[in-house]
């Protein structure tokens, strides 16, 4: 499970994979553009992707339900965070008050720069954290998660049976999980889902005209 270093837990590698289908359940109206950022209420931009994500799975329905619409300035705020989480408060609180330093916190239409001038800067004193600020920014950890590799998953239904069956994502780790690695393989089995049997082919799936499985989405809201 390589490529770049995890956000929550969460490989670079799955944290791609997952947007990818972001992208198509928004291009199908399954998740309709925010209108309002969370942080700071500023209207949204249609053509953007204004979300951020704690969690990437285990199931994409998991990590639809995590996604919170946030402008490009609080979405990088909320990463910088761990470097600077008295400024974050700061942040929070001129946030909730609808009077936001834009000297100190200007605006951008790229979150990576944005993230790039937050982070790298020095924090400031003690700064209680603002009650007044969304519950969900306020409650976010200020120190970054340091426990296992996460894994993610798919919720599928079993072609032969009818049900719907928890699977390793494929669509990530590869067919034969080549790219799920063993700590993701742990995670997976200690979540309750039968590795061995998805790779076995006792889960039937469709397939495309190489037999390979295609992932039928099944898009529950």
């Amino acid at each position: 499970m390589a490529g770049g270093l995890p956000y929550n837990g969460w490989p670079e590698s799955v944290r791609h994979g997952r947007d990818k289908h972001y992208y198509h359940a928004r291009k199908k109206g399954v998740l309709p553009p925010a209108s309002q950022c969370l942080g700071c209420n500023e209207p949204l931009n249609e053509t953007c992707v204004p979300y951020h994500a704690e969690d990437y799975g285990p199931t994409l329905e998991d990590y639809w339900a995590s996604c919170k619409p946030l402008c490009h300035r609080c979405h990088a705020m909320l990463h910088a965070r761990f470097r600077t989480p008295n400024r974050w408060k700061e942040y929070l609180a001129q946030a909730a008050q609808g009077d936001i330093d834009t000297v100190q916190y200007p605006q951008g239409n790229q979150i990576a720069g944005l993230l790039s001038k937050y982070k790298n800067r020095e924090d400031i004193s003690y700064v209680e954290m603002p009650e007044q600020a969304s519950e969900y920014l306020r409650t976010l950890p200020l120190v970054e998660y340091d426990g296992p590799t996460k894994a993610a998953t798919l919720l599928v239904e079993d072609i032969e049976s009818g049900n719907k069956v928890e699977v390793p994502d494929w669509t990530i780790y590869g067919v034969t999980l080549e790219n799920l690695g063993k700590e993701g393989r742990r995670a997976l089995e200690q979540r309750g889902v039968d590795v061995a049997a998805f790779l076995a082919g006792k889960v039937k799936l469709p397939v495309n005209k190489s037999g390979v499985p295609v992932y039928m989405r099944l898009y529950i809201k």
